[in-house]
């Protein structure tokens, strides 16, 4: 059901079933209370759900309602998703209003060993807008800022860093970008960026 779907998507980022990972993303950032003070921030990264079997049993309607992406640059799903041969329907994505470490399609951001396969999707759309945003961290109880870029959408999946990809379609997409005056690299209509194995997938 759609209630269960959500219930899955908010279970990867909030789950202690991860493994940590080493991170790629870092960023400088400057004390709030005084900004000539600044240190090199790397966010924990984390394989969410590695060697975790989920299987689909029927179709689902979305109705349109606004999707949270499986996954993020924070907890990337590393499991494996089985179709089973079903569709997902009517899914709208929002990404006009970025969120720090958010990649925007229904999967946001997949480890090196996910296993993807025999799932379609259908009538989805993503719109996106790529953005330069400040964010607040805490670094030993003092609160620092960092610019993040925010880039990237797509409608199966946003970023992936390898795993397998099979038996997988989408019909119907649209993702809209919406950035102005940079470049949002990692935009498509199936997969944004990465690398992978890609088996017999159409859009």
């Amino acid at each position: 059901t759609p209630e269960q779907l959500r219930f899955f998507t908010n279970h990867v980022r909030t789950t202690t079933d991860k493994t940590p990972v080493d991170s790629n993303l870092s960023y400088t950032a400057t004390k709030v209370s005084d900004s000539s003070v600044s240190v090199t921030y790397t966010p924990a990264r984390y394989h969410v759900f590695t060697d975790k079997y989920f299987k689909l049993t029927a179709d689902i309607n979305m109705g349109g309602e606004t999707w949270t992406p499986i996954g993020n640059l924070i907890n990337n799903f590393n499991g494996h998703f089985d179709g089973n041969g079903h569709v997902i329907k009517n899914v709208f994505i929002n990404g006009t209003s970025p969120v720090a470490f958010e990649r925007y399609a229904f999967f946001g951001s997949t480890g090196a060993n996910v296993d993807i396969k025999n799932l379609g999707l259908e009538n989805l759309t993503c719109n996106f807008m790529g953005s330069k945003t400040k964010h607040t961290v805490y670094i030993d109880g003092e609160a620092y800022k960092f610019e993040n870029r925010l880039v990237g959408a797509a409608g199966f999946l946003s970023a992936y860093a390898g795993g397998t990809f099979e038996n997988c379609y989408i019909k119907k997409v649209i993702v809209r970008d919406f950035t102005e005056q940079m470049g949002s690299g990692g935009t498509g209509g199936f997969f944004g960026l990465g690398y992978g194995t890609v088996k017999a997938t159409e859009n």
